[in-house]
């Protein structure tokens, strides 16, 4: 029995890691799950926030009752709409004293 080292050691260096292709599907594949995953988590943000956004809102929303209750109880509370708006890309919410429908950048935001 006759123990050839030269064809062993070929035979070690082809087991051994992974082929070019094998590294190509597997990132190939990964990008195909991060292209799909991507777009579905960005919305998934989007809706928490959005959420988080409508809650801190009524949140306002039952402070400022609760202030107009306590400090006046006599008069009745007067309702003003509110109104929506995108600026600059930010989404604001704000009650329209004054009726005009408009937005003034002189109103002082709080928080």
């Amino acid at each position: 029995m006759r123990f050839d080292h030269q064809r062993n050691y070929r035979r070690r260096d082809r087991t051994g890691g992974f082929s070019l292709i094998e590294i190509l599907i597997v990132v190939f594949v990964v990008m195909v799950v991060a292209a799909i995953a991507v777009p579905n988590i960005l919305l998934a943000v989007a809706n928490i926030r959005l959420r988080a956004s409508a809650g801190d809102l009524a949140g306002l929303m039952q402070q400022a009752r609760i202030m107009a209750a306590k400090n006046n109880p006599t008069t009745p509370i007067a309702v003003y709409p509110v109104r929506y708006a995108v600026r600059n890309g930010v989404q604001i919410a704000y009650v329209d004293l004054n009726g005009d429908g408009a937005w003034s950048s002189s109103v002082t935001v709080n928080g």
